[in-house]
């Protein structure tokens, strides 16, 4: 009787090495994360842009206030925590 790993191994043999991986979750995650980002979710447009640098932290609080609507101390709260660098309300 044949298995799905037996089924897997002939088919793909390099899947089943990468199922060990942390890639094959997170390569999920980032897969939905992009599938948001195409649709515009607020959510989604905000982590990315600033977590990759292309937002100050006050260019990430504004678009919170505006687009999402935060309150302002709510969205430097989200900011901060979400930030593993210094953040200043001043958008320093």
């Amino acid at each position: 009787m044949l298995s799905y790993r037996s089924i897997s191994r002939h088919v793909n043999p390099h899947r089943m090495a990468l199922q060990r991986t942390p890639f094959w979750r997170e390569g999920w995650s980032l897969y939905r994360e992009l599938q948001l980002w195409d649709r515009s979710f607020p959510r989604t447009v905000f982590s990315l842009n600033y977590h990759v640098g292309r937002w100050t932290p006050r260019q990430a609080v504004d678009f919170l206030v505006d687009r999402v609507g935060h309150e302002r101390a709510n969205a430097e709260g989200e900011v901060r925590k979400t930030s593993w660098r210094f953040y200043d309300a001043t958008g320093r």
